[in-house]
């Protein structure tokens, strides 16, 4: 019986090389996202909408790898937020000295 080669599958190597994706590295620029939603929800809603798109902007740099723009947009996305917290304190101090205490005090 004679063996025909032809007909025999011969399994060829065929590499195929794919790039690897590399994961966004960490990194040290923050973007107090959570900060900028509890501001705009509880404090001080226009500072804390400005906070929250500056948060949204250093997160935006920080994937683009733009170290030096996502250091500048988080450095006033936490001024944003101190400020907004500053207020929203104040605001409620006030509220509550204007609507709850005098209106005892004139009784």
């Amino acid at each position: 019986m004679e063996i025909n080669n032809k007909n025999l599958y011969t399994p060829q190597s065929a590499a195929v090389s794919m790039p690897v994706m590399q994961s966004p590295t960490p990194h040290k620029q923050k973007d107090f996202l959570g900060w900028s939603i509890f501001n705009l929800t509880l404090c001080c809603v226009p500072i804390g909408l400005v906070a929250l798109i500056y948060s949204v902007k250093t997160r935006d740099a920080r994937y683009a790898n733009n170290d030096i723009i996502a250091t500048k947009y988080s450095r006033t996305t936490w001024k944003l937020n101190v400020l907004s917290l500053v207020v929203g304190i104040l605001l409620y101090i006030l509220f509550f000295t204007l609507f709850v205490f005098l209106p005892r005090k004139l009784r």
